[in-house]
């Protein structure tokens, strides 16, 4: 897949928060579960026409998005002993 590289490029530029690529992957983790849901049609339990795993999709894109939001600006610990 792309997503960890693209983290690791993120997260060498420094274009992320300290501590922000865990929400990154969360998120789109999420969006991914996501679409593949809507392809499945052997679900039988539906809710506002949602299966349950998409309903757990949505939550991982939602924690993920507060992760990131929680740790923009955050700066990374000064590196010691060099």
């Amino acid at each position: 897949g792309i997503v960890v590289p693209a983290i690791l490029l993120l997260e060498r530029r420094r274009a992320l928060g300290y501590g922000a690529s865990f929400g990154v992957y969360l998120s789109l983790y999420g969006v991914m579960r996501f679409l593949t849901e809507l392809l499945r049609t052997d679900t039988t339990f539906r809710f506002l026409g949602l299966s349950r795993n998409g309903w757990v999709a949505i939550g991982a894109v939602l924690v993920g998005a507060a992760v990131i939001w929680w740790r923009r600006g955050v700066e990374r610990p000064s590196e010691q002993g060099s």
